[in-house]
């Protein structure tokens, strides 16, 4: 399949102000990106029509980055985004811990089906604040 999709996602780039009137949109990859984004730092429950939905990394944090919670990060990341976000293909999830910022640094490794693109490394911080995309290479 050598054409391009022209189907365009289209998010809200998140913080935004309405009383500043700074609304701003994210289109295809980066739209994407932030949905995961939100979908893994959204606490089960928090949603009460899909209480389901989510995954909140921000319980690992302050916990002693081993091996094994190395492991549970990233196969709790896996199984959350192949239930709730069909439009990202995930190949490879790598995470470490930076303590002096008191965060999680994520890289995943994924594809957009969709829009039939490349791999693409997002990189995402979770700290107590939340979590925020650093870089869609």
């Amino acid at each position: 399949m050598d054409e391009k999709s022209t189907t365009t996602y289209i998010d809200i780039a998140m913080p935004y102000s309405v009383i500043e009137e700074d609304l701003s949109t994210l289109k295809d990859e980066s739209a994407i990106t932030n949905a995961v984004a939100t979908l893994l730092c959204t606490r089960k429950l928090g949603r009460p029509l899909v209480p389901e939905y989510g995954l909140d990394l921000r319980e690992y944090l302050g916990q002693p980055m081993d091996s094994d919670v190395a492991y549970f990060i990233k196969d709790d990341i896996t199984k959350t985004v192949e239930a709730w976000e069909p439009r990202i293909k995930i190949r490879e999830v790598d995470v470490e811990e930076n303590p002096d910022d008191e965060e999680i640094a994520i890289l995943i490794l994924a594809w957009f089906p969709t829009l039939n693109s490349t791999y693409k490394k997002i990189g995402l911080a979770v700290n107590q604040n939340g979590i925020k995309v650093r870089s869609i290479d």
